[in-house]
């Protein structure tokens, strides 16, 4: 039952880290934002995949926690990239 909620930290720490930068920040919100708003999403972002890592070993135990932990970034990664294309190419439609 661990599995779900370290997936759903994952995705959320790679998110934040896409909203982060400048380039993917004017394809999902159409500006950029601040620098403040940047550093925080950042941090958030690493606070968000450091939880999944304890949320990981606790679960699971230390040698299996990270193998599965590496699964779910791999899995985490291509889900935000996806979900940062789609968003791109909708937003490129409307213009």
């Amino acid at each position: 039952m661990i599995h779900f909620p370290i997936l759903i930290w994952v995705i959320t720490g790679f998110a934040a880290l896409c909203a982060s930068r400048d380039r993917h920040q004017r394809d999902l919100f159409g500006r950029p934002l601040t620098q403040r708003q940047s550093h925080a999403l950042r941090i958030a972002a690493w606070i968000s995949i450091a939880l999944s890592f304890l949320l990981a070993i606790v679960g699971v135990g230390w040698v299996l926690g990270v193998i599965i932990w590496i699964g779910y970034l791999s899995v985490g990664a291509l889900v935000s990239v996806t979900m940062l294309n789609r968003a791109t190419a909708r937003r490129q439609k409307r213009k």
